[in-house]
């Protein structure tokens, strides 16, 4: 995909998103989603972009994870993302909800947590990428 393609749709995402915020489903107070401009982001740095395949695990265990509200959520530790940034390995575990769901959930920390980021760290919410059909 060309980069000026993925950039915009990486604005694109962000500003939905920014919607969501401001919607019934926000974890922003009704109060203070009147005040709410949007998210700060980092700009898009095409040296971040990786298109990776999963690498699904054998042996799937269950996990509860605590979101921001202080909810429990169950869900499967389905796969892994296995990368290299700046000669750094780096892995990414993979969790859906159930076996059958599309969506993956990849939560992460890094050296921005708790300093210019969320405490307890940041996720992706993604949806499988199909090579081909789902290209512009």
């Amino acid at each position: 995909m060309d980069i000026s393609v993925w950039k915009e749709r990486t604005e694109m995402a962000r500003r939905n998103k920014d919607g969501l915020f401001r919607g019934y489903q926000s974890p922003i107070s009704f109060e203070d989603q009147e005040r709410f401009k949007g998210l700060d982001y980092y700009p898009p740095d095409p040296e971040y972009r990786l298109e990776l395949e999963a690498v699904e695990h054998q042996e799937k265990n269950n996990l509860r994870i605590e979101d921001t509200k202080g909810n429990i959520r169950d869900f499967i530790r389905w796969g892994e993302f296995q990368f290299e940034i700046k000669g750094e390995a780096c892995v990414l575990q993979i969790y859906k909800a159930n076996l059958y769901e599309e969506q993956l959930f990849i939560p992460f920390r890094d050296l921005t947590s708790g300093k210019e980021t969320h405490d307890a760290g940041r996720y992706l919410d993604l949806q499988p990428y199909v090579k081909g059909v789902m290209d512009p």
